[in-house]
């Protein structure tokens, strides 16, 4: 380097150049210093990670793994079932006696949901049966009913039902939590033989009871029993669906993040 920038008419002198080879040397020794460093950092959070998801499989419930790309474009994670956190939840229902056939995978549910989201369709007295069915479940509940029904619903789904133009009727929920809201549109569906999938966390209910992928099913029932539970007791502290080892795991993740912005 002190030869190249001598014929460049820029005289360095060797003692200059004895100390750039010596904070080289010690450059590259922080930096080697450093990745062995990343690499004990990531191997202890993935040890933590699976640790956390390793106890809550042994406590009888199925763990969601982060679909890959490529399946899915939906990510799911057993860290965070909260659906306020999201900034939008979107509901697709479908007719499958006129679009057949029922889906079998998660995939095949996906793909179905894309394909009827363009599929344009003419009226269908089952999802005007649904869209009434929804207004009437409004009703029918004092706790909800007291406000409005596009609050609760997010829009009037007789009317969004009646301007439909496409086979797949997409009921777009407000942002907040809206498991109740979820649980009476899978419901009414079922009964109509309707299909149901939710965008957000990839979950398609069929009319049998069953739920793509399996892996929700446990899932799902557990926020019917959080949801249970808060209709008996408003003014009881929620969960946000961990058990003890997850939010130990998802606070040693914070505390890192916290550090690594200081840094």
């Amino acid at each position: 380097l002190a030869r190249r920038l001598t014929r460049l008419g820029h005289p360095v002198s060797m003692a200059n150049s004895k100390e750039s080879a010596s904070l080289a040397r010690w450059r590259g020794n922080r930096r080697s210093n450093v990745d062995r460093c990343t690499e004990v950092h990531l191997l202890w959070l993935a040890w933590i990670e699976s640790m956390a998801l390793a106890f809550h499989d042994q406590k009888g419930q199925t763990r969601v793994s982060a679909n890959k790309l490529g399946q899915t474009p939906i990510a799911r994670t057993p860290f965070n079932r909260n659906r306020s956190k999201t900034l939008s939840y979107d509901l697709y229902i479908w007719d499958p006696t006129r679009h057949a056939p029922l889906p079998t995978t998660e995939r095949e549910a996906y793909d179905t949901r894309e394909r009827l989201c363009e599929l344009k369709d003419s009226w269908n007295s089952t999802l005007t049966e649904f869209g009434n069915a929804l207004v009437l479940r409004f009703e029918e509940n004092p706790l909800v009913s007291a406000g409005e029904l596009e609050a609760f619903w997010g829009v009037d789904p007789r009317k969004a039902i009646a301007a439909r133009q496409f086979a797949a009727f997409c009921l777009p929920l407000p942002t907040e939590d809206c498991t109740q809201q979820i649980a009476y549109a899978v419901e009414t569906a079922a009964g109509l033989g309707l299909v149901v999938f939710d965008d957000n966390f990839g979950s398609c209910f069929l009319p049998d009871g069953k739920i793509l992928p399996e892996d929700m099913q446990a899932i799902w029932e557990s926020d019917l029993v959080e949801l249970k539970a808060d209709i008996a007791d408003p003014t009881r502290k929620k969960t946000d669906g961990r058990n003890i080892w997850q939010r130990i795991a998802g606070e040693l993740f914070d505390a890192i993040g916290r550090g690594n912005k200081k840094i």
